[in-house]
C-alpha cells in the first residue's frame, strides 16, 4: 500500500551533482533506484521497489505533466519535466526528470533543476492547473479526460517561452539545464587512486567526458544558429508577399495610362521594324508591360524558391534542437554511469547497480547512434541552404533590378503622374531594398561554416568499451 503523507512547506536540498536513477516498468511501477533517489525520498530501498512511481508525486502536480512524459514515451521519444516531488515525511523536492525507453523499460535520471526560472513557472501553474483538474473531475470528467485538460493547460503555460509542442519541452529545456551543470558541476568524479575493471570505468566516462565536450562547446553556436534560422523562415513568407506587391502594383501601372501605353507600343513596333532594316534599336527602353510580366514570372519563381528555402530553414532548425538535446542527453547518461563507477570505487553496491549500469550504456549506444545520425543530418541539410539562398535571392533581386527600370521606363513615358499610386506602393516596398535577402545571406555564411566536430567512430569505440567492460566485471561479480 502507498504511504499517504501530508505535505509541508520543508523543502529537501541536494547538490548539483547529485543524479537520481530509476527504471520503471510500462506500468510506472518501481524496478531500479539508486542511493540519492532512496536518501532523498525517504523510502527505503526495499519500499521503493516495487512500488508505482507515484509514491513520490506531490499532490500539487498536475495529472497533465504525468500525461506529456507517459505520451511521449510510449511514442518512442525521450521526455523532461520538471517535477515536485513529495518525501515519506511530506517535505517536497524539485527535480529536472529525464526519462527515456530502453526496450520494455522506462530509464530515469533526474538532477537538480538549474533553470530556476522555469521551476518558479512550473511550480505556479502546475498549482493552478491540478486545481482545474480537481475542478473538472468534480463536474464529471474522467481522470484521462482531466490530464488531458491539464496537458493543454500545461503547454499553454509554457508557449511564452517558446516551447509550443511536447517535444519543444525536451529539445528546449535538456540543453539548457546541461550547459547550466557544466557550468556549475565539479565534473565526473576523480578517484586517481583507484585500480581495476572499477577505474577503468570511470576513465571510459571520463574519455567519453572529453569527447562530448567539445561537441557541448557548439551547443551556444548551434543555439544561435537555431535563432537564425527561425528569423530567416519567418522572414520567408513576408519577403515572398513583399515581392508580389511589388509585381503586382508594376502590372497595375502598366494599364492606367493608356493613351501612354499606345504611343509607347507604337513607339515599340517602329523601333522593330527598323531592327529588321538592320538599323540600331538597342537603345530603345524595355516597354512597361513587358517588365510588368517578366517581374511577375520572375517573382512567381521567387516565391516557390523563398517558400522552399523557408521550409528547409525551419526543418533544419528543428534537426539542429534534436541534434543539441541529443549531446545533452548523452552526456548525462555518461554522469550516471561515472557517478556509479565511483559508488563502486568507494565501496557501496546495491543490488541495482550493475543492472542498472547495463541498462545505461544501452541507452549510451543508442544514443551515440541517434547522435551520429543527428550530426550528419544536421550536415547534410546546412550544406544545402546556400544553394537553395542563392537561387532565391537571385530570382528576389531580378524582380527589385526590373522594378527599378519598370520606374524608369514609366518616366519616360511620362505616365509617372497617371501611375502614382502603383509608383508610390513600388518605391516604398523596395526603397530601402530588402533587409530579409541580406539575412539570408549571413545564414548561408553560418551554415557554410558549420564544421563536422564529431569523431562518431571513436565515440561509439568508447561506449562500446564501457558496455564490454561493465559486462566483464558483472559476471565475473
Amino acid at each position: 500500500m502507498v504511504h499517504v503523507v501530508e505535505p509541508t512547506d520543508h523543502e529537501c536540498t541536494f547538490g548539483v551533482d547529485e543524479l537520481f536513477f530509476s527504471t520503471t516498468d510500462a506500468a510506472g511501477v518501481i524496478e531500479m533506484a539508486n542511493s540519492i533517489f532512496v536518501r532523498l525520498s525517504g523510502y527505503t530501498h526495499e519500499e521503493l521497489v516495487g512500488a508505482p512511481h507515484n509514491i513520490v508525486r506531490h499532490p500539487e502536480m498536475p495529472g497533465g505533466a504525468y500525461k506529456l512524459v507517459w505520451d511521449q514515451l510510449k511514442a518512442g521519444r525521450p521526455a523532461c519535466a520538471y517535477m515536485k516531488n513529495i518525501t515519506k515525511d511530506g517535505s517536497y523536492y524539485w527535480v529536472f526528470a529525464t526519462l527515456l525507453p530502453v526496450g520494455d523499460k522506462y530509464l530515469s535520471v533526474r538532477k537538480r533543476p538549474l533553470a530556476t526560472q522555469l521551476v518558479q513557472v512550473s511550480d505556479a501553474m502546475y498549482r493552478g492547473v491540478r486545481e482545474k483538474e480537481l475542478q473538472a473531475r468534480a463536474e464529471g470528467m474522467s481522470g484521462p479526460e482531466a490530464a488531458a485538460l491539464g496537458l493543454d493547460l500545461v503547454m499553454e503555460g509554457m508557449a511564452p517561452f517558446g516551447i509550443e509542442s511536447v517535444d519543444d519541452l525536451a529539445l528546449a529545456t535538456l540543453p539548457l539545464e546541461m550547459a547550466e551543470q557544466s557550468r556549475q558541476s565539479a565534473g565526473l568524479p576523480q578517484r586517481p587512486d583507484a585500480t581495476g575493471p572499477v577505474a577503468t570505468l570511470l576513465q571510459i566516462t571520463h574519455d567519453i567526458d572529453r569527447q562530448t565536450a567539445r561537441l557541448v562547446s557548439h551547443l551556444d553556436d548551434y543555439a544561435e544558429l537555431v535563432v537564425a534560422l527561425e528569423a530567416s523562415y519567418a522572414d520567408s513568407a513576408p519577403a515572398s508577399e513583399r515581392l508580389a506587391e511589388v509585381a503586382q502594383a508594376a502590372t497595375e501601372g502598366a494599364a492606367i495610362d493608356e493613351v501612354s501605353i499606345a504611343a509607347a507600343l507604337a513607339a515599340e513596333r517602329e523601333a522593330q521594324a527598323a531592327a529588321a532594316l538592320g538599323q540600331n534599336a538597342s537603345d530603345h527602353p524595355p516597354f512597361v508591360s513587358d517588365l510588368a510580366g517578366r517581374m511577375t514570372d520572375h517573382v512567381t519563381r521567387a516565391r516557390d524558391l523563398l517558400e522552399a528555402l523557408g521550409d528547409h530553414l525551419k526543418t533544419l532548425a528543428s534537426s539542429v534542437r534534436w541534434l543539441r538535446m541529443r549531446i545533452a542527453l548523452l552526456r548525462l547518461h555518461n554522469s550516471m554511469v561515472g557517478t556509479f563507477a565511483a559508488e563502486l570505487i568507494d565501496g557501496y553496491e546495491d543490488g541495482d547497480t550493475m543492472e542498472s549500469m547495463v541498462l545505461l550504456c544501452r541507452a549510451l549506444t543508442e544514443g551515440a547512434a541517434d547522435l551520429e545520425s543527428a550530426d550528419r543530418t544536421v550536415l547534410e541539410e546546412a550544406s544545402l541552404v546556400p544553394a537553395l539562398v542563392e537561387d532565391a535571392v537571385r530570382q528576389a533581386d531580378r524582380v527589385l533590378r526590373l522594378s527599378t527600370k519598370w520606374r524608369g521606363e514609366i518616366d519616360t513615358l511620362g505616365a509617372a503622374e497617371a501611375a502614382s499610386e502603383p509608383l508610390s506602393r513600388i518605391i516604398e516596398r523596395t526603397g530601402g531594398g530588402f533587409a530579409e535577402l541580406r539575412r539570408f545571406y549571413d545564414v548561408a555564411a553560418r551554415c557554410s561554416l558549420l564544421k563536422d566536430s564529431y569523431d562518431g567512430d571513436r565515440l561509439r569505440g568508447s561506449v562500446e568499451h564501457l558496455r564490454v567492460t561493465v559486462e566483464d566485471y558483472r559476471q565475473s561479480h
